[in-house]
């Protein structure tokens, strides 16, 4: 039996594959204000950015996209073990694990997923 491969073209017409061009602005507005990851770029930080650099952000975002690439800090995150209330605190199943990710990368996340 012949192996035949399969060829995809391409669909760089689809809203996926085009650049990000939805509003970075409502995006980290609406945004909760979430702890900064291992790039300790804060919410707060980007809630009071320029409009000039909102948009070389977005730059940025978009060549990330569009050339899969990603900051090596993104995969990263910090876990910080808490306590769960009223539990023994000898034994690691008490513990709620909150773990803090890039709010850049939060926010691309929410930006690709309006799309």
């Amino acid at each position: 039996m012949k192996k035949n491969d399969i060829c995809f073209l391409p669909a760089d017409n689809e809203p996926y594959n085009l650049p990000i061009t939805l509003k970075l602005t409502d995006a980290i507005r609406t945004a909760h204000d979430y702890s900064p990851g291992p790039d300790l770029i804060h919410y707060r930080i980007l809630k009071h950015l320029p409009c000039i650099s909102l948009q070389l952000l977005l730059t940025i975002l978009n060549k990330y996209w569009l050339t899969d690439t990603f900051p090596s800090t993104w995969p990263k995150a910090i876990i910080i073990p808490v306590p769960k209330p009223g539990k023994d605190s000898e034994s690691p199943n008490n513990y709620r694990l909150i773990t803090l990710t890039s709010c850049l990368c939060k926010n691309l996340k929410e930006l690709l997923t309006i799309i």
